[in-house]
């Protein structure tokens, strides 16, 4: 099974943006590698929620939850198993926007990835 992700060496905007002070986030989509050492806070991120995968469910997994842990909420570290209690799309911009209400005096950067199903792949 080939494990693949952005590769290491490459600099993130994320990263670059970090070195020069601001804060970073990511919420929603990841889809940049499954395994942790291409988890958006080894990339450049300090916060972190949403799922490593490319889509899931708009709504929490209640009775079937993924083997494979790209598909899972994740909120920052690792293991950090979190199903949203709401609409995925609503939870994402609702982290956004306090992220941005908690961080007015300082430069930031928020990448939001909504997991709006796209094709083909």
């Amino acid at each position: 099974m080939k494990i693949w992700g952005l590769p290491l060496d490459q600099v993130t905007i994320a990263d670059y943006l970090k070195q020069q002070g601001y804060k970073t986030a990511l919420y929603g989509k990841w889809h940049q590698g499954d395994a942790d050492r291409y988890h958006p806070l080894k990339r450049g991120f300090d916060e972190f929620y949403g799922f490593r995968g490319g889509d899931r469910s708009y709504y929490a997994y209640k009775d079937k939850l993924s083997e494979n842990h790209k598909d899972k909420m994740m909120e920052n570290g690792f293991g950090n198993f979190e199903e949203p209690n709401a609409y995925a799309t609503d939870v994402f911009a609702d982290k956004a926007i306090d992220f941005i209400e908690r961080n007015t005096e300082n430069p930031f950067f928020i990448m939001l990835s909504f997991n709006a199903v796209h094709t083909p792949l």
